[in-house]
């Protein structure tokens, strides 16, 4: 699982790629849920 921060006219959005079914059993064998698919939303504020 990766995590990138996308820039743009609107603002910065962190956005993880998506789970894979592997990933989603260690989730589950460790009783984790599983993260949200966007971590951070940073809308670009006017000036």
């Amino acid at each position: 699982m990766h995590l990138g921060i996308f820039n743009g006219p609107a603002g910065t959005a962190w956005q993880r790629t998506e789970t894979t079914a592997f990933q989603r059993q260690i989730l589950s064998a460790l009783s984790v849920e599983e993260p949200p698919r966007f971590f951070r939303l940073d809308p670009r504020q006017s000036l």
